[in-house]
């Protein structure tokens, strides 16, 4: 009896030092000392190696200090001796999501929905998972399903609005969306979500309504600033879209994108010289920002500046190639216009070589050929194109204007035939032809 006593003794004993130093452990997790809780789980384990608790702080301590590969063993250990706590199905999937096992993680948090079909934090954790891995079509029915068990909280309805807007559904969207602004109407990033999701919806009118309540709050917002400018845009308020341009490069001078957007919109009004001076602006802050100089050559294009665009067409080339096909495309078409055929064939085949699988370098270049009256050259290259391309519509109009010119009667019809399915229009500009 008296032995008995003294193991009862120390084991209370035991679990009493542990207690205190989970204490401890706790107290340095409030204080961000996750080396500290690493430390103290580690001994405690030692004597108590399935204490839920040593098993849940060091399973936050390994997260919380970035390393979520060892997280995953007492998290584990946790789910197994622990199997009717929420918490350890959570963040034991947390653990597994964290260290990129992203299948196995949100295996784990569909069984503990499964477990738990009640449980809001259940299919909140799941749905969440699956938007932090931007499967935003596979988080929308979790987040639904935690939505109908906590229709007021904010954060849900948000989470599962900005998955909405990721799949394009924007009129649901737009209802949650609504409905979180109702509940913070000063909250600026709901409001900023709203706007783009009524973007989406070319609710212009209403854009600009939401986005002038941002600018309540905050006058000098930049983002807001260009979102208004661009709504005005799409319904004809130009005016209003360059003055509204024009404050925010005077907020951000020195920010390349707001002159960019400016000399943009300026091009979009047809005053070209106020568009180069701002593009040239932004490039002079950002020399290498290639929509700048696309833009700029687009500009001087415009305005018949056409050795100053190839220019800008050929520095962009260098500093996006991405757009260098489209760039030499480009520089073809001012060859063209320019009437130097030498020169626009070497620039379209170098589009050619670029981009050898775009159809539309192919037919650029056919035009060319159309435009200097070289109807047998263009009939040959145009239908080695189309051997490529078969039936491709940018292809067969130009192809069509060389039967015409050439009096392939049967090519020719046989050539508007297939237009008149794919591209009625490109059919009917041939059919004008033949009347004149």
């Amino acid at each position: 009896m008296q032995r008995l006593t003294i193991i009862i003794l120390f084991v209370c004993a035991t679990a009493s030092l542990g207690a205190q130093s989970l204490d401890d452990a706790q107290q340095a997790a409030e204080r961000g000392d996750w080396n500290t809780v690493i430390s103290i789980t580690a001994d405690v384990l030692k004597t108590h190696k399935t204490n839920p608790r040593a098993l849940l702080l060091r399973t936050y301590g390994f997260l919380q200090s970035g390393q979520a590969s060892n997280a995953i063993e007492p998290s584990g250990l946790l789910l197994q001796t622990q199997p009717d706590l929420l918490q350890g199905w959570l963040i034991h999937g947390e653990a597994l999501l964290a260290a990129q096992q992203v299948d196995s993680g949100i295996m784990v948090l569909q069984r503990c929905v499964d477990r738990f079909p009640d449980s809001a934090r259940a299919t909140f954790s799941l749905g969440m998972a699956y938007a932090r891995f931007d499967r935003c079509d596979l988080a929308i029915t979790p987040l639904e399903e935690t939505m109908f068990k906590r229709p007021e909280n904010q954060n849900v309805v948000g989470q599962l609005a900005q998955c909405y807007s990721l799949v394009e559904r924007y009129d649901e969207a737009v209802q949650l969306l609504s409905r979180v602004a109702d509940w913070s109407p000063n909250d600026v990033p709901t409001l900023l979500a709203l706007s783009e999701a009524l973007m989406r919806l070319q609710r212009y009118d209403s854009v600009i309504t939401i986005l002038d309540r941002i600018l309540i709050l905050q006058p000098n917002h930049v983002h807001a600033l260009t979102a208004k400018a661009f709504a005005y845009q799409q319904v004809d308020s130009v005016d209003r879209a360059i003055a509204t341009l024009t404050a925010v490069a005077v907020i951000a001078p020195d920010d390349a994108d707001a002159w960019f957007n400016l000399g943009t919109a300026r091009h979009w009004a047809k005053d070209y010289q106020g568009a180069i001076q701002d593009l040239k602006k932004a490039i002079e802050l950002n020399s290498r920002f290639g929509d700048a100089w696309f833009n700029l050559a687009l500009v001087y294009s415009d305005d018949g500046f056409v050795e100053e665009a190839i220019r800008a067409f050929k520095r962009t080339a260098l500093i996006t190639p991405t757009r260098s096909a489209e760039c030499y495309q480009s520089i073809g078409v001012l060859h063209r216009v320019a009437k130097e055929f030498n020169k626009s064939i070497e620039a379209h085949k170098q589009s050619i070589t670029i981009a050898p699988d775009n159809p539309l370098m192919f037919a650029s270049m056919g035009h060319t050929y159309v435009e200097f009256d070289m109807y047998e050259e263009g009939k040959v290259f145009l239908e080695e194109s189309l051997a490529k391309f078969p039936d491709d519509a940018e292809l067969l109009y130009p192809l069509g204007k060389c039967y015409i010119r050439l009096g392939f009667n049967d090519k020719r019809d046989v050539a508007i035939e297939k237009l008149e399915t794919s591209n009625p229009y490109y059919a009917d500009l041939l059919k004008s032809m033949l009347k004149m």
